[in-house]
């Protein structure tokens, strides 16, 4: 059966400054901290957090649980890249979150986007979840820091 090709990308701004911001999300093992559909994450063999390699379990409040890779980690340019290696029924998904200074206000541009391939009779399905994980992750860093 064909795949279809999807891109994912979501962005906003966030009434903190880089550097709070980054302290909150730059754990690949963290994200339960600030994305509210999350339950919980734990890194699995005892590897450690931002380590490119390592691979964590989320739980998500609901659905199962999906295992997700470390690809890359930039601290000096506050992003990082991972693939999900389980749990979706989708292909090659690879998934980046950077966040950039706004220098005007001292707030942050946050960007998460992804690029996956899944079946045709998935695709509005994968997009709008996987869209759905972007907006309400954005939203809860602007409600971490009381927008």
């Amino acid at each position: 059966m064909s795949q279809v090709f999807l891109r994912v990308y979501e962005s906003g701004v966030v009434s903190a400054s880089l550097d709070e911001v980054w302290t909150l999300i730059g754990s690949f093992c963290n994200v339960p901290l600030w994305q509210s559909a999350i339950k919980e994450s734990i890194i699995e063999d005892f590897q450690s957090d931002n380590k490119i390699g390592s691979v964590r379990k989320i739980a998500f409040y609901e659905g199962e649980p999906v295992r997700e890779k470390l690809l890359a980690y930039d601290e000096l340019n506050h992003s990082y890249t991972y693939s999900v290696e389980e749990g979706l029924p989708l292909e090659n998904y690879i998934s980046t979150i950077r966040i950039l200074p706004v220098t005007e206000s001292n707030h942050t541009f946050v960007e998460w986007k992804s690029e996956f391939y899944c079946a045709p009779e998935n695709k509005e399905k994968l997009e709008g979840m996987v869209k759905g994980v972007y907006t309400s992750g954005i939203a809860s860093l602007k409600k971490a820091f009381q927008q």
